[in-house]
């Protein structure tokens, strides 16, 4: 196999090839035998970043309807002198329609930096939708949602409030 950087065997490879090609033939051989160095020598692999987790609390609508989120994490980056930092930044997205309780986004390349130069982790952030918005029922096929939302009246003094079952109907 040709090694790039035995010197020697390159000036000799040289000197009979000169002697039997002409000057775009000599080029082309000399082209392919320095990529022939090269082949079949795989670079090691580089490991990633470590993936990082993130639970936002979110309300119901703002699941099911699509929001703009920012939120505030720590992560490893890799600083000018090669060295790992621990450092806070602020990461702004967009959640997409009709997520659910525990659906998970992935941000690619946002988790911890790598040690030895390779690409970042990606951060998963888990939608986790509080106990009193998840009765909320959301029918996918017609984009339907069916909520009971508590509804204080003035109008009803026997009553202090009342339950009032609210179908909101989507052209989503």
């Amino acid at each position: 196999m040709f090694n790039p950087f035995d010197f020697d065997k390159i000036a000799k490879d040289f000197k009979k090839a000169s002697d039997i090609l002409d000057g775009e033939q000599l080029k082309t051989e000399i082209f392919n035998a320095f990529l022939q160095g090269f082949q079949g020598k795989e670079m090691p692999e580089v490991p990633r970043g470590k993936d990082l987790y993130y639970n936002l609390s979110l309300c119901f609508n703002d699941a099911m309807l699509g929001s703009k989120q920012e939120i505030r994490i720590r992560r490893l980056e890799v600083t000018t002198n090669g060295e790992l930092n621990t450092v806070t930044r602020v990461l702004k997205f967009t959640i997409p329609k009709g997520q659910g309780h525990e659906s998970t986004l992935k941000l690619k390349e946002q988790g911890d930096a790598s040690k030895h130069g390779g690409k970042p982790g990606d951060l998963f952030i888990v939608l986790v939708i509080p106990e009193d918005d998840k009765d909320r029922k959301y029918n996918e096929l017609n984009n339907d949602i069916f909520t009971n939302i508590k509804v204080a009246s003035d109008n009803f003094n026997h009553l202090s409030s009342m339950r009032l079952c609210l179908i909101i109907k989507s052209s989503l």
